[in-house]
């Protein structure tokens, strides 16, 4: 065999390998791809998305997902964000929210503390008395967009959006009193990433 043919043959080798590679690849893709796949309407999608993938993709500013814990404590179930311990005496506290009957149902039955909380940006609105803060985030980013404003704010972990009134005054660093509306709010299991969903009647 001659240094010609050698090399073809490595040639061929090293094509013959990146192809297998490349196959690879796209198995790995199109494996993602179906695991995260949601066939439905574009409104369910929207409103009920099957997992946190779908949740993220879905929607323009896309959900906000908070990771953190389900847990009872005298009968009420509490949602609350995994933060660390402050590093600043003015630092945003932890997200809290108290649980519906619906949602503590499936925190119930859940196999772990951990979830995932999804809301919707025009979920989230300025706090009064007869809707309660659940967070204090810290502004970040304005963006005047016309008819509404997006809030871009930190929470204690996360980055929170909510899309507000456009004749708020919102001053970069200012901590906002933000208030979730409870009916909806989405729940993700932490591990599978797949929406807890009410059982069926």
């Amino acid at each position: 065999m001659t240094s010609e043919q050698v090399k073809s043959r490595i040639h061929s080798i090293d094509i013959m390998r990146g192809v297998v590679i490349l196959l690879m690849l796209l198995d790995h893709v199109r494996e993602r791809f179906f695991l995260h796949m949601q066939v439905a309407d574009p409104i369910s999608l929207y409103r009920e998305p099957a997992n946190t993938y779908v949740a993220s993709f879905i929607g323009s500013p896309p959900m906000n997902l908070i990771s953190g814990e389900a847990r009872e404590s005298n009968g009420v179930w509490t949602f609350t964000e995994n933060a660390p311990p402050p590093d600043q005496p003015d630092a945003p506290a932890a997200l809290s929210i108290p649980l519906d009957e619906p949602l503590a149902s499936l925190a119930r039955t859940a196999g772990s503390p951990r979830v995932v909380l999804g809301i919707r940006p025009e979920d989230v609105s300025l706090a009064t008395d007869a809707r309660p803060a659940h967070c204090h985030p810290r502004i970040e980013a304005v963006e005047t967009m016309g008819a509404e404003t997006h809030l871009h704010a930190s929470t204690a972990s996360h980055r929170l959006i909510a899309r507000l009134p456009a004749d708020g005054r919102y001053a970069f660093g200012d901590k906002l009193p933000l208030h979730l509306e409870p009916g909806k709010i989405q729940l993700f299991d932490a591990d599978s990433e797949q929406a807890l969903r009410r059982p069926a009647s």
